[in-house]
């Protein structure tokens, strides 16, 4: 299931949990390139349940955070979630001071996020 060079895929049931191997997505280089992978992935399972692994991320750049928001609206219309677990504390806090806490689904690890959304 894996051909892509920014994340990592593993099918769980359903649900396909997503890990992004940079640890700082700030490069625009690097954002086209994760932004294209996850949207290349999510259009080909359209309607699954998408957990994003966050763990190693420690910087989001504010256009990660704006692709972010786009592709969870493409999951969404496609009849998917996408939904994140275990963020760094670094990563909590720029998603709770831009209110993306309120946008998406974050859960504290891999267990609780299969468990609500499986």
């Amino acid at each position: 299931m894996n051909s892509f060079a920014q994340i990592k895929t593993e099918a769980i049931g359903d649900m396909i949990a997503v890990t992004i191997n940079a640890n700082r997505v700030m490069d625009p280089v690097l954002i086209g390139d994760l932004g294209q992978e996850l949207q290349t992935l999510f259009d080909s399972q359209p309607g699954k349940i998408f957990l994003l692994d966050l763990q190693n991320v420690e910087f989001l750049s504010s256009a990660v955070l704006n692709r972010l928001i786009v592709l969870d609206k493409s999951v969404k219309s496609a009849g998917g979630t996408m939904a994140f677990y275990k963020p760094s504390t670094a990563v909590s806090e720029v998603f709770s001071i831009t209110k993306l806490d309120l946008l998406f689904q974050i859960y504290e690890d891999r267990a609780a996020a299969i468990a609500a959304l499986g």
